[in-house]
């Protein structure tokens, strides 16, 4: 079983995305794969057919009060199961800070799983807390999303050092697979351009040729579905570059499945391309009646929320109240006229 972190330590970045899509091709490819979502936010938990947070997930994993087999959930993608997110995860970091070698705890609880899965996806939270330790130090492998922007950049080298660091003191056999570049604008600006240059002087070969170009209508309409991008539209260009990523990270030999580093020398084969896009057609179609026929995360009103507070009371009578804001325009106006007086006058113009 292989563990693969998605992580980059700046948000924004594509990571749940770039998860839960790159999940689904290894499923359509014939891989058993399962989502760990470790995010308290819960957003690749509602990518997946679902507009609710679980009552029990990977918050009760990682505690230890269940066990894989009572938090694992299926999917109406084949092949795909799912540990949700749930509200209490924001809390796991104390939870996790109060226990003893809680640093592999993720590995621990999810090895007497090998023989049912081929690959486990963790979702990791966009910040270096306990929970994002205890997914870098238990997997086997990580990905790191990041666009070609200047701040995105920055992002990028932290959680290089932060990777690093991991993997020399506590996780000496993870695998860095690549850094793919996300949210790629079809006509690349020049400061896109300088930090593809930059990305690629730095890390060489890790960085592919081709990343996810940005589509921000079709991620937005695969959200309110609450399914991936290429369930949503399998042929638009960035469900097929996922596709294209997902077979260069997965050899799906038979009887032997294994992550293996992106490589622009061993691109995806076209057989492999069009079996995995032909799975999410036939997924794409079983849910055409159900979960593309209505928008389940479509944004409503939460009669939950907080009502913003009212500004305080002046203790002003009713009809005073125009009267002072009078007085207050009159002051401001006042004051605008005199700045401009005294600089026409500054400049002799006056």
């Amino acid at each position: 079983m292989e563990i693969l972190a998605v992580f980059n330590a700046k948000g924004g970045v594509a990571k749940t995305t770039s998860t839960v899509n790159l999940g689904t091709c290894f499923a359509a490819m014939g891989a058993r794969v399962l989502i760990v979502d470790l995010d308290y936010q819960g957003n690749a938990t509602t990518s997946l057919g679902t507009s609710e947070l679980p009552s029990v997930g990977s918050y009760d994993l990682i505690t230890g009060s269940v066990g894989v087999a009572e938090v694992c959930r299926p999917t109406f993608i084949p092949d795909l199961s799912m540990i949700g997110a749930t509200r209490s995860l924001a809390a796991v970091d104390v939870e996790l800070a109060l226990k003893e070698s809680q640093h592999d705890v993720l590995r621990r609880l999810l090895a007497p799983s090998a023989g049912d899965f081929d690959v486990v996806l963790l979702d990791c939270p966009p910040a270096m807390g306990v929970m994002t330790l205890n997914a870098l130090a238990s997997c086997s492998a990580v990905l790191i999303p990041s666009p070609p922007e200047p701040y995105a950049h920055d992002g990028l080298l932290r959680t290089w050092s932060l990777i690093t660091r991991i993997r020399g003191e506590l996780n000496t056999s993870m695998t860095v697979l690549g850094i793919l570049p996300t949210l790629v604008t079809a006509e690349r600006t020049e400061a896109q351009e300088d930090v593809l240059t930059l990305m690629r002087a730095e890390f060489g070969s890790r960085i592919p040729r081709q990343g996810i170009p940005r589509d921000d209508a079709l991620f937005s309409r695969a959200a309110a579905h609450s399914v991936p991008a290429c369930v949503m539209a399998p042929e638009a260009e960035a469900s097929c570059a996922y596709v294209r990523i997902a077979c260069q990270l997965l050899d799906a030999s038979p009887g032997k499945i294994r992550l293996r580093r992106l490589d622009d020398e061993v691109p995806a084969s076209d057989a492999q391309f069009s079996r995995c896009l032909d799975q999410l057609h036939m997924v794409q179609a079983s849910v055409q009646d159900t979960l593309l026929a209505k928008a389940i995360n479509a944004t409503v009103v939460d009669p939950g929320a907080e009502v913003l507070p009212l500004p305080p009371d002046l203790g002003l009578p009713p009809t005073r109240v125009p009267f002072v804001l009078a007085v207050a325009g009159m002051t401001l106006l006042g004051g605008v006229i005199g700045y401009v007086a005294g600089w026409l006058s500054a400049t002799g113009l006056l």
